[in-house]
């Protein structure tokens, strides 16, 4: 999803879209109130916050990755603070505390993943349309450092790092070209600032809770899958070396790999190929058992015992860790992921659920239906998308 739909909405501006009507502040108490009467039940989105549904609680609090909520009207800082405002808070079903302005605030420092996520939701380099969530700001590093302070990781020392950590990680401000201006910070007289769209401060630390909180989420997800029936596996797979190296070293990362897969996804079963590069046709994977397998401790077998078991199931979800830990060829996915039936690919294999482990870099995971997943061919160009090496073994 593009950085700007992420808070595209708050929910009173959703309940608005929901009931077709102008977003007024009339017009949001009375949606609210409406909404109010499908009981134990809330307005969530899936994809694009444009498009509300209204869900049960029961099922949002079991899918939290899937129906993602709104952020409530109550902390925007031109909304009308009246007596609706608990009403509001209440129907986002999203719990904030906005604290004192003179009250000291504890540090939250977040993961290198985590944070980047957080720069890339408060500060957005094009303009999201909507003038409650976001204000335009021309800002340093030294006041974006000053906003986020408490979320900072330790790293991070001065603002100047921050310029060259956002470089290194690109974020999506650095997108926006910077200007020379005089400083308004003691001691400097120029530095440079960008034209950015920050989100209401009221909003940082929910967002960053939510942030904090969302390995948690996923670990919900998955548990409802397997209460439906799944079975959750993992596939994990290293290029072949370019060069000489240590075969114990390569057993290490393996080993590092599939301890993610169980520390984060709680896989039943792992496979690998320990082995095998990203354009390698999958099914073709591991046709002769690799020496190294007798090193690698702990997991089930190779991409040959994956083919065998997917075939005794009937209904799993597979989690692998980024695109290119699976592959980067999108026909062969669209093959490995259908049963091959008089020629053409029409039946769905059993392989249900796939999830692409995002984490080291995003912060996020993606969930994917393969029905619908393989529904458009383009759908599938987000495999195709590897511009560096990603270390799956974090």
């Amino acid at each position: 999803m593009p950085p700007n739909k992420k808070l595209k909405l708050t929910y009173g501006q959703a309940a608005c879209a929901y009931f077709a009507v102008e977003p007024t502040p009339e017009n949001r108490k009375l949606c609210i109130e409406k909404l109010s009467m499908y009981k134990d039940s809330t307005l969530v989105y899936t994809d694009d916050p444009e498009d509300a549904l209204v869900m049960s609680n029961v099922k949002v609090n079991c899918r939290p990755l899937t129906y993602k909520k709104y952020l409530p009207d109550a902390l925007a800082a031109d909304y009308d603070h009246d007596e609706t405002n608990a009403a509001t808070v209440a129907a986002a079903t999203t719990t904030t505390i906005v604290k004192d302005t003179n009250e000291q605030l504890s540090n939250k420092t977040l993961s290198n993943a985590a944070f980047l996520e957080l720069m890339n939701t408060v500060f957005l380099p094009v303009d999201p349309g909507n003038d409650e969530l976001y204000t335009k700001s021309n800002l340093s590093f030294t006041n974006i450092m000053e906003k986020l302070k408490r979320y900072v990781p330790e790293e991070i020392k001065s603002p100047q790092v921050l310029g060259t950590w956002c470089k290194n990680k690109r974020a999506n401000l650095m997108t926006t070209p910077s200007q020379v201006v005089v400083s308004d910070t003691p001691g400097l007289k120029k530095e440079r600032k960008r034209i950015l769209y920050m989100l209401n401060e009221n909003y940082h630390e929910i967002v960053a809770d939510n942030i904090q909180q969302y390995i948690s989420n996923y670990s919900k997800e998955l548990q409802t899958f397997r209460s439906n029936g799944y079975t959750v596996i993992g596939y994990i797979r290293k290029s072949r070396p370019r060069a000489k190296e240590a075969e114990d070293n390569r057993v290490r990362l393996l080993h590092l790999m599939a301890q993610r897969l169980r520390e984060r996804s709680h896989v039943e079963k792992i496979f690998v190929s320990p082995q095998s590069n990203s354009k390698e046709t999958l099914t073709e994977r591991d046709m002769s058992r690799p020496n190294i397998m007798n090193k690698v401790t702990g997991v089930d077998g190779t991409m040959q015992d994956l083919v065998k078991y997917v075939r005794s199931q009937t209904k799993i979800c597979m989690v692998v860790l980024d695109y290119a830990g699976l592959s980067t060829d999108e026909e062969d996915i669209k093959k490995f992921l259908c049963k091959l039936i008089k020629g053409l690919f029409s039946e769905y294999s059993s392989i249900k659920k796939l999830v692409v482990d995002l984490i080291p870099t995003t912060s996020k995971v993606t969930i994917y239906d393969t029905t619908t997943l393989l529904s458009d061919p383009t759908n599938l160009n987000v495999f195709n998308c590897r511009s560096a090496t990603v270390k799956r073994s974090l």
